[in-house]
C-alpha cells in the first residue's frame, strides 16, 4: 500500500510545486496522475521514488517510510512515467 499523508513540496518560497496532498493506494490498485504541465505530477512521482527530497508530510510503501527507511520503501516499489507523444497531421 501506497500512502501519502499531508504531502507539501517547494522549489522556492512563493510557489508550491504540491500542496497537502493526501491519498491512499492499495496493493494492486492502478492509478495514473493526470494534469496540466507544472501540476506537480512529476514532483510526486519523484518523491515517492525517494529521488527528491520534500519539506511537508510522510509517504509509506508498505509501511516504510521513504525518508526513514527508504531502502524498505523501494523494494516494494515499481513505477512507471509513460509521455505520449500525439501528432497532428
Amino acid at each position: 500500500m501506497l500512502k501519502i499523508t499531508n504531502f507539501s513540496k517547494s522549489y522556492d518560497k512563493k510557489k508550491k510545486a504540491c500542496d497537502n496532498i493526501s491519498l491512499e493506494i492499495d496493493a494492486g490498485d492502478i492509478y495514473g496522475f493526470i494534469g496540466h504541465n507544472g501540476a506537480g505530477k512529476t514532483t510526486l512521482l519523484r518523491s515517492i521514488a525517494g529521488i527528491l527530497d520534500f519539506e511537508e508530510g510522510e509517504i509509506q510503501i508498505d509501511g516504510h517510510s521513504i525518508k526513514s527507511d527508504p531502502l524498505g520503501a523501494k523494494k516494494h516499489l515499481l513505477i512507471f512515467q509513460i509521455i505520449p507523444i500525439y501528432m497532428n497531421h
